[in-house]
Order: C-alpha cells, then structure tokens, then sequence
C-alpha cells in the first residue's frame, strides 16, 4: 500500500515536562563505585610500573655489587665479591616475585603490600651495597614518593615502618651496611634517620588525602555529565513518540522545523527531507538534496560497508532507536549527528518506511570537550597549586643551605661538589613546580610591551645549541609589532615547542620560527573558544618531522600527556597552552604524519611600544651574583612560621652583614617588635605571607601604622599571583617567591634599604 508521507507526518508536541534539578545529580553509591572503579584503574597501572621498575633495580644492583661495592667496602677493586652474590639472589628474591603477582594480574591489596615491602628493601639492599654512604639513603626518598601513587596511606606507612626496622636491625648488628661507618649509639641514629622519612611520609599523607577528595569529585562530576545526557536523550525519545498531527499542520512544523527531518522507505531510499536538515548538510533547498542524495548510504558514513547498514538494524528490532554518527556534507567533510528513527507500519503491522530526525552536534561535541577539559585542568590546578607550595617551602632550606655551604671557605672540595649537585637538582625541582603552575595558569604573570622579532633572534643561539646541528634553524619576520605578554613565559614557550621540533626530527630536518601579525575576526574566536577578536601577533613555528597523529592531536595539550616514554615529563604543551592562554592568546596546532608540524601561538598587540629596561631576575643561580655584592648591615626583623625556613632566613641575613631578631608569627614579630624600640632598632622587615595567629600582611599593617617608611619584603611558597589575590599586598613592599637564592634575598633588601650595590 502506497503511503504519502503528508499523510503520516508526525506530529511536534509542544509542550515538554522540565527536567527536576536535582535529576543531574548521582546517588552516593554511584560517585563510590565511579570512585573506587578509577581508584583501583590508578593502582593497577602503578603496580604495572613496579613490576617494571624493580627488575631494572634488581639489574642496577647486580652492576653496583660488581664495580662500585667492593671500592666502598674493601677499598679495592674485584670482579667476584659476596656483594655480588647477594645482589643476585636478594635482588632477584625482592624483585621477581612481586612482578610475577602483576603479571598473573593478581594486582589486590596484598600484592600492593608485597610491591611496597619489595621497593624498600630493595632501597636498603642498594644502600648496603653502597656501604651505607648518606647518597644512598635519598633511594628511601624516591621509593616513598613512588608508593605514595598509590594514594593509600596505609602502604605507605608500613613504607615508612620498614625503613625504621631496616636501620635499627641492621644498625645493631651490622652499622657499617646502613651507616657507612661503626656507630656507637645505632638507634639514635637510626630515630635521626627515620625523622626525615617521616616529614616525607607526612607531606605524602597530606598530599595523598587531598588527591583523593580530587578523585572524588571528578567521580561526582563525571556521573552528573552522564545523568543529564541519558536524561536528555530520554526527553528527546519523549518528544519523538509524540510525533503525529494533521496533514497541513505537520506540514508547517515539518517545513519549519529547526532540526532535520527525513522519511524514507524501507530500501533507504529518500522520500522527503526538509529545508533543515538539506541546509545541515550543505544544500541550499530540499529539491536540491533529493536530486543529488537518493538513499540514507550516501550520507551515512558512520560504518563500514561491511557493515549491517543502520536501517536494517532499525527495521529488524522496529520501535524507537538513536544513535550517534557521522554524516557527509556537501563539501565532503564530515559532521556529527544525532540521528533518531522510528519505523513507520500499517494497522496490519506492514512495513511502510522509517522517519527520521537529525540534529548537528558539532556545536555540543565542542562544548563538551571544553567543558571536560576546563573541569580537568581546573581540578589538576587546585591540586598543584597546593603541592607547589608545599614544595617551595622545602626546597627554600635546601636551596639555602646548599649555597651557605657551597660558599662556606672551610668546605672540602667534594663535599662543594656534592652539594652542588644537590643545588642543581633543587633547581630542576623548581623548575617542574613552575611548569605545573603554568600550565593551572597560577604561576606569577608580569606582562609588558616587548618586540617578538627581537626575542626570538636573542634566543636564536640558544635554540641553535638546543636543536643540535643537524638541524637547520631558519627566522622569518615581516612585522614590529609589539606583543603583549610576559617575555619569560613566552621564552619558555619558544623552547617548548622547538623541544618538541627537536625531537620530532632524530634523523635532522628544518625548523623554522616566523613572526607576522594577524586580525582574528569573531567566526575564528568562536570556533576556538578563546582570546577576543583583535590584531594579533603570530608566533609560528613549523619542522620537517614525523608529524602528529589524529589521536594524539585530541590529547596534545593534556597535562602528562606524552609520547617520548617515561623520560618526558607530559608538560611542555600543557605549560604553553597554560602561558598563551593566560596571556589572553590562543594557539593552534596543524600536523600531517610523515610531512610535518605547524604551531601558531597568537599573542595580543600591545598598545604602548615596548619600554627598554632589563627584565627583573626572579631567581639567580650560583654563577648570577656574587654575595659580597648584596653586602649590608643594620638589624632585621625576621618572622617564619616554618622552622627550617627560619633557620635558613637567621643563617643567610647573618652571612650578609645583618643582625636578625627571628618571630614565629606575626603576633610574636609585632611585640619583639614593640620589645626593641620599634622604627629605630629596625633597617627592615623579612617577612612571610602566610602565618598562624596573625599573618604577614596584618603584621605589615599593624606596622606601618607606628613606622611608616619601615621597608617590608614579602615571601611565601605561594606564587606572586595567588598571594596578591587574597591578601592585597603594599604596592610600596617588595615580594620574595620561595624558594629564592641567598643573593637574590640581598638584592631586594639592598632595593628595599635604596642601597647601591657594591
């Protein structure tokens, strides 16, 4: 029977139940499953890694027993030593069996156990074999970091109670294994050592709770996205079985319908579509759709041809179905849609045909992955905002004492050696904080008018060393434009990206850096999502390499995303979508494998011409300064809550000429304050930002009320930016960002007291 689709057009309710508010919301055991599902995922891979990580350490200590051990224990050299034996069997005993629980994929709680209890016995397996030197012990620091990705508090102090036991059964019975040397009294120096484990198992702890309450959310977060999808799709399958009304009014609405309709037969052969959906996919009227478009194939690219063809699917189970999929354009992209059917039958149950509605989801799709990706990153910013802090704190001592040690004249020349190591390494670690706070845009942000074409060619030399000679470097500029930006975070993105030039080009290639301008008009902002429409100028920067996946293009740009192996950190795109993006840019990414990559980072066009000043040092290294240089004399007043970074503060005035009255608060500075006399017993006040009782800032207040011409250097762990949001520092103060050097302290003191350098 021959059915005129004017006849069988459904019909549109108008009217659509409003979904509950608290319809989006998860049930308590949802978010906990969701939680403890991605949970057990994390601790899983981790325990993947240490299957990993402790055969290559079994191998590490088989090396170190046969060419390093017998120099540190016998003083000479020996190709056969117990040492040797033991690094063999005891390694192999401590390593193999745990990695063969993981690959029996029996990853529970108890092989997480056996895995902790492994790592750091293989930790005092390599400091026996280094007898017992203090280098050793920071393998207990490394191992106890690794356990803590396992974000269970439990591991890791029994973690931390067998490093205790370690030391004090070997440091009874066998001090030389563990302490390099005979002790005398074994258990204080075995409590000594397992002191500073505890302060990091302490930090751990407080850092693994708050990665768990992060986990939690993203858990709650996520199911609430699901929630509202199902429930929107529930709503458009409402509105769908509504569809039948009267020939000349399903007409109009059919005619007028905002999104796509179709009808077709039970072939797939098109019967009508209306003015939408022939618009949707890049026609300019219906007739015009039909004379080109005759079936659903010709459109659907979805699925293979091998494939059972959707229609048949839909005819075979009848009823109501929806689907996702890709459809062709009339330029011969493709776009996404949602697609909803239902098959139309006579009385008699005679197939008749199939309607159809589609809407385009390009818009959605876009939407939602910024959405995920911004509630990524905000949640990965919270979280690195408080453990950068943590680290500043304690990489201020170590910074700090690493150079009053370095530059102490009665230092042996190794020991200057060694601790300069260690200077370096806390550089590194500085470094990767940083990088994190990039890229969760917190990192202190100082902006100016500054010549892109001029910065590039300074660092030209530099990229030069970095890229390596078989690698042409070319530098193309056609514009003077000034861009408007922070100089030191764009160096740092420059580098990034001919990093990631470098290393998409290991047999040599090109790598090229252009600098124009371009006027982004509103059709580009609103496909990118960022920055404002303007004049901009144009960072490109393109190579010859291997090129970008279409997978890997989507996460590009995720924090810890990588595709160089455990030797990357994951941050460099994240650290540069992190900078442009807070310097109110945009930056685009086009690739082909095998051809090449194309970065182009869009900075905004300063208004004023850059001014011709050097640029603040905000960290010196030990070759930067010179001590004698920031010399001066006259008392400060020094108030720390931390005591490890007051240490440090008495220690470095001290070593620059100052007299230092230390507080432990800022309650305790204003009455030692008070105590001494006041504005003339004081050069300056040291202060940090964050204190118990009363904080910095109050304290600066309270003081500039009795002395105000009284100098006042801010410091805290926490970025410039995040401090200055919350505590409205003095414009007339100077702030100081842990960790800092002990002559970067005496510059802004001598800023502070106008003093000229020496």
């Amino acid at each position: 029977m021959a059915v005129d689709f004017r006849q069988q057009t459904p019909r549109i309710s108008t009217s659509m139940t409003t979904p509950d508010k608290h319809a989006f919301s998860p049930s308590e055991e949802q978010v906990n499953a969701r939680y403890l599902s991605t949970l057990e995922q994390s601790r899983d891979t981790h325990s993947q890694i240490f299957a990993r990580i402790l055969p290559l350490q079994w191998i590490a200590c088989v090396i170190i027993a046969a060419t390093i051990s017998p120099r540190t224990w016998d003083g000479i050299q020996s190709s056969i030593h117990p040492h040797l034996i033991a690094a063999i069997f005891l390694g192999a005993i401590i390593s193999l069996y745990p990695s063969y629980l993981v690959w029996r994929k029996r990853r529970g709680t108890s092989t997480r156990y056996i895995i902790a209890i492994a790592q750091m016995l293989m930790s005092a397996l390599i400091i026996h074999l280094f007898g017992g030197r203090i280098e050793a012990h920071f393998h207990i620091f490394a191992s106890l970091a690794l356990i803590a990705f396992y974000r269970d508090n439990k591991i890791l102090f029994l973690s931390a109670t067998i490093v205790f036991l370690d030391h004090v059964l070997r440091g009874v019975f066998w001090p030389q294994s563990v302490f390099g040397v005979d002790e005398q009294w074994p258990m204080l120096r075995a409590f000594e050592h397992t002191i500073w484990a505890t302060l990091e198992v302490i930090v751990l702890a407080v850092s693994i709770r708050r990665s768990l309450k992060e986990m939690r959310g993203i858990a709650e977060r996520q199911i609430t996205l699901e929630n509202a999808e199902k429930l929107l799709e529930k709503t458009v399958a409402e509105r769908t079985r509504e569809l039948r009304t009267s020939e000349k009014k399903a007409r109009d609405r059919f005619e007028n319908a905002v999104i796509g309709l179709y009808h077709c037969d039970t072939e797939g052969r098109l019967r009508s579509v209306n003015p939408e959906m022939a618009r949707m996919l890049g026609y300019e009227t219906s007739e015009e759709f039909l004379a080109e478009i005759k079936t659903i194939d010709q459109i659907d690219s979805s699925a293979p041809a091998t494939d059972e063809r959707w229609i048949d699917r839909v005819l075979s189970r009848r009823g109501y179905r929806q689907r996702d999929s890709l459809w062709r354009h009339k330029n011969g992209n493709t776009i996404p849609v949602r697609e909803s059917t239902k098959v139309i039958a006579s009385d008699g149950g005679t197939l008749l045909g199939i309607e159809g509605s589609v809407e385009d989801m390009t818009e959605f799709k876009e939407l939602e992955q910024r959405y995920l990706q911004s509630q990524k990153v905000q949640a990965l910013g919270q979280l690195t905002t408080g453990i950068a802090h943590d680290f500043n704190n304690i990489l201020t001592s170590i910074v700090g004492f690493s150079e009053l040690i370095i530059s102490a004249p009665d230092t042996p020349e190794n020991v200057r050696h060694q601790v300069k190591d260690i200077h370096t390494s806390a550089g590194h670690a500085t470094r990767l904080t940083a990088q994190l706070l990039a890229f969760s845009r917190k990192q202190t942000f100082q902006p100016e008018a500054f010549l892109l074409t001029t910065k590039v060619n300074e660092m030209s030399n530099m990229i030069s060393q970095l890229i390596g000679e078989e690698i042409q470097l070319k530098l193309h500029s056609t514009t003077e434009e000034a861009a408007y930006a922070d100089p030191a975070q764009i160096q740092q993105v420059i580098l990034n990206l001919a990093v990631n030039a470098r290393d998409a080009m290991p047999d040599g290639g090109v790598l090229t850096l252009e600098i124009d301008t371009a006027h982004l008009d509103q059709d580009f902002i609103s496909h990118c999502g960022t920055a404002t429409a303007g004049h901009y100028t144009v960072l490109t920067v393109s190579d010859t390499g291997t090129g970008i996946s279409d997978e890997e293009k989507e996460r590009i740009f995720e924090p810890f995303f990588t595709t160089k192996g455990p030797a990357s950190t994951g941050l460099g795109l994240a650290t540069c979508i992190g900078i442009v993006k807070h310097s109110n840019g945009h930056i685009t990414l086009s690739s082909e494998p095998g051809v090449g990559t194309i970065f182009r980072v869009y900075l905004p066009v300063a208004e004023n011409k850059p001014q011709h000043t050097t640029t603040t040092t905000t960290q010196c290294s030990l070759a930067e300064l010179n001590q004698d240089t920031w010399h001066g004399g006259g008392t400060i007043l020094l108030a720390e809550d931390e005591e490890m970074a007051r240490k440090l503060g008495v220690r470095a005035l001290t070593s620059l000429g100052y007299e230092v009255v230390e507080a432990i608060n800022g309650a305790d500075a204003l009455q030692k304050f008070l105590d001494r006399g006041g504005e003339d017993k004081f050069e300056l006040v040291f202060t940090d930002v964050r204190m118990p009782i009363m904080g910095g800032v109050e304290l600066a207040q309270r003081l500039k009320e009795i002395s105000p011409n009284l100098p006042i250097i801010y410091s805290s762990g926490y970025t410039g930016e995040a401090i200055t949001n919350t505590d409205q520092l003095s414009d007339s103060s100077y702030f100081l960002q842990k960790p800092y050097s002990i002559e970067l302290l005496g510059k802004r003191i001598t800023e502070a007291l106008g003093i000229p350098a020496a």
